[in-house]
């Protein structure tokens, strides 16, 4: 693996909504509502109810995922790749690679 960008976060960006703090307090604190598990569980993507975006127009298709877990970062990688791929009519290449120490 090779580093080829830094992006040094000057700003951090907090959730502004009071109905949305008062939330994850509420969830933080194990006090949640029916209400609010009902609005935390409209947010799952594979719930048959929920209305997904399209994730490949605006706001969507520009965003931006900073997470501390490796495991979020890699699926969120793999997804992006695909969905450059699928942009810009490229190619995805794998070229699997073991190293070998001399």
């Amino acid at each position: 693996m090779q580093i080829d960008t830094v992006v040094i976060l000057t700003h951090q960006n907090q959730i502004m909504d009071p109905e949305w703090i008062a939330l994850l307090h509420c969830a933080r604190n194990g006090e949640c509502t029916s209400s609010d598990l009902s609005s935390l569980c409209s947010l799952i993507l594979s719930d048959p109810h929920y209305d997904v975006p399209n994730f490949l127009h605006s706001p969507w298709k520009d965003a931006v995922l900073i997470t501390p877990r490796n495991s979020v970062q890699t699926q969120w990688n793999t997804f992006s790749l695909a969905k450059y791929c699928t942009m810009t009519g490229t190619h995805h290449y794998r070229a699997p690679s073991r190293r070998f120490d001399m």
